[in-house]
């Protein structure tokens, strides 16, 4: 005889046989391992006194629970006492005759998430738990376990698919979650022997709308499918599916085949929905955390004062418009730009007016990783997968998953690498380095370059099937001297923001400052004027900014390259450009890769610019 602890809505056999002492918590030297993070590692503890047992909670942080009322101090259980430890409810029973052995000498896990109790359907029959035998019964409960343990969602379905492959001999599987924008299906685990991704749209819509497992002996046969095209084409004979409901909402489903007749039975369609009770609050948590992790993440990249686009021209205005409707589609999107226009700043924009706001925001600057990183910074790596791969990293299109990817500087992608760009924005799957299985996503890509992009493709430096797939949308920022007008209208902003960060009254800009910043040709666009503007915020003391206060360039605009009377902005610029070229071949030590990296332009491009103005380096 033996006192019993029983899980309640879970799976009705895990009870677990109380000895003197019996310990539960999140701890693996419990008696009861409770994997909830809501519990402490030792939490509570049952111990039988005279034939009696008296629970006491062990000082933790949330509590131990009998009948709804925390305890605070020993409580003597009584027959039926229900017992609460974080979201986990337990059953107390007095002494009964043990009906099976648990293995080993201490208590197996408990399932760390919560579990409805399974609904006694089926298209044909119930799958009662009668007709599953102890082998089966401990291969379940052993999934279970391994299932609440795991956070990775790809690692979660993964495991659950191999394990229900082998365990059901199906050649054949699949576990499709549902996507909450679209109410679409997505796969994002599949194992198959043989070609093609066997799922049926027919059976998929039936078994989400029953809410219900389904068994089919013979789909191919069935009448009721005659003309389904996807189960002729799949050859669909004995197939297995089952909904993974948590919440009251189908959060996905799996689905099982196999090529000959009858390969399921009644019993395998029992252990399968048994299966998906414990698989579907552990997928939810694991979406859950995935979710968290990600808006995190997100939050704390996130320059809210950086949200808007300032400026008064025509041009912008227009810009403005096409970025408003390209946010309100999933479209692509390929920004150009000078460096310094804010070609991320638009970026992001589209990102938070679009469906996918709540999305992650995930940036990275191609040009500021290495070649030989740029795989794994994109598509992540496994643990080993090359030297110094000590754990598994998840890549940038990974952690966009549901939102958006800003790849900036794309044009810098070495050729091999455009490739891959490439199949990935195609098929949204991807493979990490060491990796077997592939890692289906949902991403909208927006990608930015300063340099000519059509020029790049006739050069045969850049992929024209991944130029046309970027360019869904094209959004083009004009450079700060084609806007002049929109000059005063940023160095007042930026005057405005400094000066409140610093904690000073906000400067006023005399009037012949006004015309000497807009009289300059800002090379650096926006970029530059925000630096100068902060400059003088930090520097000047006084209430006004001169134009004695402005850097000497900026007063004097020929001061760099010659005087500018009697010259043409054209002659201007074309001593600006020689200017940023020699500087940039200075600083690299005539590597021309590099410059070509600092500049934003192609190698033919800096060839033709060395001979053009004359530079020697």
């Amino acid at each position: 005889m033996a006192s019993l602890l029983s899980l309640r809505n879970g799976i009705p056999w895990i009870k677990y046989a109380l000895g003197e002492t019996t310990a539960l918590g999140r701890s693996s030297e419990c008696e009861i391992q409770v994997l909830d993070p809501q519990l402490s590692r030792r939490h509570a503890s049952i111990v039988e006194k005279d034939g009696e047992h008296w629970l006491e909670d062990l000082g933790s942080r949330n509590g131990t629970f009998v009948g709804g009322s925390r305890i605070d101090g020993p409580v003597r259980l009584v027959d039926g006492d229900e017992i609460g430890l974080g979201d986990h409810a337990f059953i107390y029973n007095p002494p009964i005759d043990v009906l099976h052995e648990l293995r080993g000498d201490k208590t197996v896990l408990v399932v760390g998430a919560e579990i409805d109790e399974p609904e006694v359907t089926a298209l044909q029959g119930t799958g009662a738990a009668e007709q599953i035998d102890r082998e089966a019964l401990l291969a379940i409960h052993e999934l279970t376990c391994e299932l609440v343990a795991e956070l990775d969602i790809g690692l979660l379905l993964g495991k659950l698919l191999d394990r229900l492959s082998v365990h059901f001999g199906a050649d054949r599987g699949v576990v499709l979650l549902r996507e909450p924008r679209s109410e679409g299906w997505r796969p994002l685990a599949v194992k198959t022997d043989r070609p093609g991704l066997a799922v049926s749209r027919t059976l998929i819509d039936r078994a989400a709308s029953e809410r219900r497992p389904l068994l089919f002996h013979d789909a191919l046969g069935e009448v009721s499918f005659a003309g389904a095209r996807s189960i002729v084409e799949h050859q669909l004979r004995s197939v297995m599916l089952v909904p993974l409901v948590a919440d009251d909402e189908v959060l996905g489903l799996i689905q099982l085949d196999h090529p000959d007749r009858d390969s399921f039975d009644q019993a395998s369609l029992s252990e399968l929905e048994l299966l998906s009770h414990a698989a579907a609050p552990a997928i939810r948590n694991a979406r859950r955390y995935e979710r968290e992790r990600r808006r995190s993440a997100t939050l704390s990249s996130r320059d809210v004062a950086r949200t808007t686009f300032v400026g008064d021209d025509p041009k912008i205005a227009e810009l403005l418009v096409v970025t408003g409707k390209a946010a309100s589609s999933d479209a692509r999107v390929l920004i150009t730009g000078e460096s310094g226009t804010g070609k991320e700043l638009i970026a992001r924009m589209i990102h938070e007016r679009s469906a996918r706001s709540e999305g992650p925001w995930i940036p990275v600057n191609l040009a500021a990783v290495p070649d030989t990183l740029v795989e794994s910074e994109l598509f992540g790596h496994e643990k080993g997968a090359f030297t110094g791969a000590g754990r598994r990293k998840r890549g940038c299109f990974e952690l966009a998953d549901g939102g958006t990817l800003f790849l900036d500087e794309v044009a810098e992608l070495a050729p091999s690498m455009q490739v891959k760009l490439l199949r990935a924005i195609q098929e949204g799957t991807f493979f990490r380095l060491g990796a077997e299985r592939p890692v289906v996503v949902d991403v909208r890509v927006v990608a930015a370059t300063n340099r000519d992009l059509p020029e790049l493709v006739n050069e045969g430096v850049f992929r024209q099937d991944l130029f046309y797939r970027l360019d869904v949308i094209g959004l083009r920022i004009p450079p700060l001297r084609e806007r002049a007008g929109d000059v005063e209208i940023l160095s007042r902003f930026f005057l405005k923001r400094f000066a409140e960060q610093l904690g000073k009254p906000v400067p006023l800009l005399a009037p012949a400052a006004v015309e000497a910043l807009a009289a300059y040709p800002w090379p650096g666009n926006v970029r530059e004027l925000q630096n100068a503007i902060e400059r003088l915020v930090v520097l000047r003391d006084g209430p006004e900014i001169r134009a004695a206060d402005l850097p000497s360039e900026i007063r004097a605009p020929g001061a760099r390259s010659g005087a500018v009377a009697g010259r043409s902005l054209q002659e201007v610029l074309a001593a600006t450009e020689r200017e940023m070229v020699a500087a940039a071949l200075i600083e690299t030590r005539g590597n021309k890769s590099a410059a070509c990296r600092l500049l934003g332009i192609s190698r033919p491009t800096l060839d033709k610019k060395i001979v053009d103005y004359g530079i020697e380096y």
